[in-house]
């Protein structure tokens, strides 16, 4: 497209018939002119792809269901402290998670089932984790009974 307004610009240029200080000032005046028209309706080439660092953002961010156990287990962080004890989508095995969930509140005694935000955080300190957690939703509370004393 550039190359064809190119010509067409030389075309019109060969048929104009100006002398003197005042045409070069009118050339220089049209040149620019067309220039701007040219740049402004040209997009320029990193516009016609992806934003690639938005692409690989939000390919990193995924939505978990999330089962979590009605007690908090000790474990080892950046020092002692009480972990979730957490399945993901519906796996076997339980696992410590020593992150927080942004809008989530435990409750001991209960059985939770979460659907949760899981987004990449770009060159996090190297004492804090690589994702950010937040809840979308609780699926479901259930009371679990208390074991009773023998």
């Amino acid at each position: 497209m550039s190359s064809f307004l190119r010509k067409l610009a030389a075309g019109w240029w060969a048929g104009v018939r100006c002398t003197g200080p005042s045409a070069i000032f009118l050339r220089a005046a049209i040149t620019v002119a067309l220039v701007g028209v040219v740049a402004a309706c040209q997009v320029p080439a990193q516009q016609n792809q992806p934003n690639r660092s938005a692409v690989h953002v939000a390919a990193l961010d995924s939505t978990f269901i999330i089962d979590v156990a009605p007690q908090r287990e000790p474990c080892t962080g950046v020092g002692p402290m009480q972990c979730l004890r957490v399945r993901f989508n519906g796996a076997e095995n339980w696992q410590l998670f020593h992150s927080r969930i942004d809008g989530f509140t435990f409750e001991s005694g209960y059985d939770w089932r979460l659907e949760v935000l899981r987004r990449t955080v770009h060159n996090p300190p190297a004492d804090a984790s690589r994702y950010t957690w937040s809840l979308v939703r609780v699926l479901e509370r259930r009371q679990v009974p208390s074991p009773s004393g023998p």
